[in-house]
């Protein structure tokens, strides 16, 4: 990048955020790091290119840090842990898992998503801390990711469908009658 105060600006007010992004999806710090590393590198590259505008810097680099860390992990073939704070965010969320407080705990909430998270794959993940966490429209992270805007949706949806199961069975298995 030519203008090295504008890059260093930007890395410097955008840097944790997209390292946590980065980390929501990996769980691995070296990951994080070196998918943050070069996500910026990209998103500069595409500034020089195309220059897009600043207060969309941090989704652009955002979305790139979860792509390389999705990358990274296929690299490495395994599957990684979410941070609890993610996890925090999502219980906190509406978003009709079907699991009623009086039955659950909010602990025992947590640790039944930490497991179904777990078990997610990164991608779907990856969608999930996007929208989520980065607060971005699937129109957005459709673009960020280039993947068509159904391919998003779809990713959400199956995200959100094995949740919503996992809290089924895990309902069943208490012996709780649910109804709907």
């Amino acid at each position: 990048m030519e203008n090295f105060d504008l890059f260093e600006s930007l890395y410097r007010s955008y840097f944790s955020k997209a390292y946590r992004a980065a980390f929501l999806v990996a769980q691995d710090e070296n990951i994080a790091h070196d998918s943050v590393q070069e996500a910026f590198l990209a998103a500069c590259e595409i500034l020089k290119k195309s220059p897009i505008n600043l207060s969309r810097f941090q989704a652009l680099v955002c979305a790139i840090a979860t792509k390389k860390a999705i990358n990274f992990i296929r690299n490495k073939s395994k599957y990684v842990l979410i941070d609890e704070s993610f996890m925090d965010t999502i219980v906190s969320l509406n978003t009709n898992l079907e699991v009623s407080p009086d039955t659950i705990t909010d602990a025992e909430n947590r640790m039944d998503l930490d497991y179904a998270l777990k078990q997610l794959n990164p991608i779907y993940r990856q969608i999930l801390v996007l929208k989520y966490y980065n607060d971005l429209s699937e129109n957005e992270i459709s673009k960020y990711l280039g993947v068509p805007v159904g391919t998003v949706k779809s990713r959400l949806y199956r995200a959100r469908m094995f949740l919503r199961n996992f809290f089924r069975e895990q309902n069943e298995g208490a012996g709780c009658d649910e109804k709907g």
